[in-house]
C-alpha cells in the first residue's frame, strides 16, 4: 500500500519538475529580446560595404597656439571653420563614416545634428565629448548598451570568437540639433586609429 502511494507521490514529483521545466523554458524564449530600432540600422549599416571616409583633425592644425584646455575659448569659430572645410558629420547619414583619428591623442570633428536626441555608435573605443558652439560639454544622457544590441550584431575575429561590432553606444540631449563639435580622445582601449562612426 504504502509503495503505490510512494510511486504516485514520485509520478506527482515528476509531472510537476517537467511543467516547471516547459514554462521555464518558455518564459526564457519570451524574455530574449531582438536588435531592433537605431541599434539595428546601425548594425546594417557596419555591415554594409559601402562608408563615407572622413579623418579627425587636431585643434593645432587650425590654432597652433591654443592647447586643448583652451579649446572654450574658439569653439564657435573652429566649428564653423571645420563645417566649411568639410570635416563634419552628419547625424541620420544613409551611409556610417569610416572615421580616421588624425594625428595626436586628441582631435576634433564637427557634427551636424538634426534632432533634439543625438545617438553616437562606434566600432572602436575612444572617450567622447559632444561641445556645444557656447564652449560647453553637453552631458551623456544615456551610456547603457542593450544586451540586444552586443548579442545580435556580432561578427566572426580573427581568433574564431563573436565579437561584438558596436563598441560604443552614447547618448545625447542636443535640443533642436543644430552645430557641434565631437571631441574624440584616444584612450588604452583604442586598438586602430580607424573605426566606423554612425550617428543617429
Amino acid at each position: 500500500m504504502w509503495q503505490k502511494k510512494l510511486l504516485g507521490l514520485s509520478l506527482k514529483i515528476l509531472l510537476l519538475l517537467g511543467f516547471i521545466y516547459v514554462v521555464s523554458c518558455d518564459i526564457y524564449k519570451s524574455d530574449k529580446s531582438e536588435i531592433t530600432g537605431i541599434d539595428k540600422a546601425v548594425c546594417e549599416q557596419f555591415s554594409d560595404s559601402v562608408f563615407v571616409p572622413i579623418q579627425s583633425v587636431p585643434l593645432k592644425q587650425y590654432y597652433p597656439d591654443l592647447t586643448n584646455a583652451q579649446l572654450s575659448n574658439v569653439v564657435s569659430g573652429f566649428v564653423d571653420t571645420l563645417m566649411i572645410d568639410s570635416i563634419f558629420v552628419v547625424q541620420n547619414s544613409q551611409h556610417a563614416y569610416e572615421l580616421t583619428l588624425g594625428a595626436g591623442d586628441t582631435t576634433y570633428l564637427a557634427v551636424k545634428a538634426v534632432s533634439g536626441t543625438l545617438t553616437i555608435f562606434a566600432t572602436g573605443i575612444v572617450d567622447l565629448n559632444v561641445i556645444g558652439k557656447d564652449g560647453k560639454c553637453i552631458a551623456v544622457s544615456d551610456d547603457k548598451m542593450p544586451l540586444a544590441t552586443i548579442s545580435g550584431c556580432t561578427e566572426l575575429s580573427e581568433g574564431g570568437v563573436m565579437d561584438p561590432i558596436i563598441k560604443l553606444r552614447l547618448a545625447y540631449k542636443v535640443d533642436k540639433g543644430g552645430d557641434l563639435l565631437l571631441q574624440l580622445i584616444k584612450v588604452d582601449q583604442t586598438k586602430k586609429r580607424t573605426f566606423y562612426l554612425s550617428l543617429k
